[in-house]
Formats: structure tokens, C-alpha cells, sequence
């Protein structure tokens, strides 16, 4: 782990793009068309998504800042701007949270969307702590854990084991981590947060699902810390054994988090889907599907970076059953 860390430190090549990163910039009005039986995702990039299912509006793990550390000047910087800014935010029913890690829980969005919306929050256990030291009324939030629901309009929400950690500012693990599925009377979607592969996501299909899209992460990656991150391969099995019917490999394409360059997990996603013969779409950040689509594998990263393949680099997560 710590020789991994070290490494991390140190500039390698491949690991940012090295020309501009090509993204779509939608504004509000392309989020007007939203009823019952509809079911749209809008990738951020990252783990930033804006979900539209049976008429209701969901933004989950939203980060718009530059970086994503504790401070503004260090720490992982963005690949591309935001696709559309935050007062082009189309009204959102809630604000969905995973866990309090900097790249999924940002300060000073959070900041924003409390100041300058009406929107509400959904948060795991622990992590209204940080609203309250930030001077956001608890009116605002509501915290549920692991296997509690929670209903906006017509669309359950509940909140579902991930195997990962939480902390900020170098308190760790004192907020709950999870991930999400999402209920409605026809649609229904599970999104990851972060995680490492775990025994969980078979009994979260059978008791939530099958869900008509998952949004899994597959990057950021090491087998140093394979108890925290899953690698592409885990991400590809943890939306079949989800039930899952159409997968969207998030958590990748933004932040340089990992050793790896930056194009290799979906190249390893793309192998492993190919493989296992399942759904999946690979849409440019920014861009809004409608599902069932019917094709959304477009290539809009390069293909011209050497990446290691899973038998070189394999990510196996310690202590599962099987």
C-alpha cells in the first residue's frame, strides 16, 4: 500500500489526457422531458450523474470543483470543466450522497446547491455532520442506513452495502459509505458509489432488483488497495450478479486517483462486457441516454495508449466467499 502511494506521487505518462478531453454541454432545457416510464442518464463524468426515472430527477455524488483534496491549490485536478454549470442544473428532486470522500462529496458544491436551491439531501449515517459544521440547517438532509428506504415522489430509494471506507481531513470511517438502488413503478436503477467487490451485490439483485441500469465504478484501481476499489472485470461481474440489464462504468475518466493511465479501465470494461456478452453504453461526458438505447458504445477517448490487460495486472479483492 504505502509503496503504491509512493508511486502515486510521482508524474507518469499516460495517466492525463494529453490533448483536450471531449465533452457534450447540455443545458436545463434538455432535461425537460421527464414522465413515468422514462428512464435517462446524464454522465458528469466521474461519478457525478443527473438520473431521470419515472418523472423524477436525481443528482448523485456531485462535484463541480477543480480539485478534489482538502486543499484548493493540491490534490487531483479535473481532466475537463464541468459539462454544464450549476446554475444550469435542471430542478432536482434530491441530492443523492455515497460517502464523504472528496471526489464524491464537494464542499463547496454541496455549498451551492444548499444556498441556491431548494433541493434536499440523501445522505448515509454520519455524514449530515458535515451540514451541520458547514451551517446547512438539518432540515435540508436525512440520513438512512444500510437496507433503510426512503421514498421521493413515486421512486423508492434504498440505501445498500458497498465495501469501501469514509473520512475527511484525516478523521476516517466515523460516516457510513453505501450504494443505492432506486425503485419506481416502472423504471428502477442501482448506482455503486464506491466500492470493492463484495458478497453483498447478489442479495441486493435479488431483494432490489433486476434494475434496468447499474452505474458501477470501474477505475481508480489498485491491488494494493483491492479492499477499497474494484477493478474493471469485478465491476462487469457485480452488474451481472446485480441483475443488472444495461451497465455504465463510472468513476473514471475525470481524476487521475490511480496508477493506471486513464483510458484503461473502460478499455478492460470493454473486453470484459464483450466477454460476458452484457448490455453496456459508453457515453461522451455530458451526454444524455435514454434506455433501452440502442447503441451507445461510441470510442470518443484515445486508442493510441498502451494499457495493461487484466492478466497483467489482475485486481482480486481479499476474504469473499467465492
Amino acid at each position: 500500500m504505502l509503496k503504491a502511494s509512493a508511486k502515486f506521487a510521482i508524474p507518469q505518462k499516460g495517466r492525463r489526457p494529453q490533448k483536450a478531453v471531449n465533452i457534450i454541454r447540455p443545458q436545463a432545457s434538455d432535461f425537460l422531458e421527464n414522465k413515468e416510464g422514462e428512464l435517462r442518464v446524464t454522465w458528469l463524468g466521474h461519478s457525478s450523474i443527473i438520473l431521470q426515472i419515472d418523472g423524477s430527477t436525481f443528482l448523485f455524488d456531485p462535484v463541480w470543483s477543480e480539485r478534489v483534496s482538502f486543499l484548493k491549490r493540491i490534490g487531483p485536478k479535473r481532466f475537463h470543466e464541468p459539462p454544464l454549470p450549476l446554475t444550469e442544473l435542471p430542478k432536482i428532486d434530491a441530492v443523492v450522497i455515497s460517502h464523504d470522500h472528496y471526489d464524491h462529496f464537494d464542499h463547496d458544491t454541496i455549498l451551492f446547491l444548499a444556498n441556491h436551491t431548494e433541493v434536499n439531501f440523501i445522505l448515509p449515517l454520519g455524514v449530515g455532520a458535515h451540514f451541520d459544521r458547514w451551517g446547512i440547517n438539518n432540515s435540508r438532509y436525512q440520513e438512512f442506513d444500510w437496507w433503510e428506504s426512503v421514498k421521493v415522489n413515486s421512486i423508492t430509494l434504498t440505501v445498500t452495502p458497498a465495501r469501501h471506507s469514509s473520512g475527511r481531513n484525516g478523521k476516517t470511517d466515523k460516516t457510513l459509505w453505501a450504494s443505492w438502488s432506486l425503485k419506481g413503478p416502472q423504471r428502477s436503477a442501482f448506482f455503486g458509489g464506491d466500492s470493492a467487490m463484495h458478497d453483498d451485490f447478489e442479495e441486493i439483485g435479488e431483494r432490489c432488483g433486476p434494475f434496468d441500469l447499474t452505474m458501477i465504478e470501474c477505475g481508480a484501481y489498485n491491488d494494493a488497495w483491492s479492499f477499497f476499489h474494484m477493478g474493471p472485470e469485478q465491476s462487469v461481474e457485480a452488474h451481472i450478479q446485480l441483475s443488472g440489464q444495461t451497465y455504465l462504468p463510472i468513476h473514471w475518466g475525470t481524476f487521475d486517483l490511480a496508477l493506471h493511465v486513464w483510458t484503461e479501465p473502460i478499455e478492460r470494461v470493454i473486453v470484459a462486457a464483450e466477454e460476458k456478452k452484457i448490455d453496456y453504453i459508453t457515453p461522451k461526458i455530458g451526454q444524455t441516454t435514454r434506455l433501452p438505447c440502442s447503441d451507445e458504445n461510441q470510442q470518443w477517448w484515445p486508442n493510441d495508449i498502451q494499457w495493461s490487460d487484466a492478466e497483467h495486472t489482475p485486481i482480486t479483492s481479499p476474504n469473499l466467499k467465492s
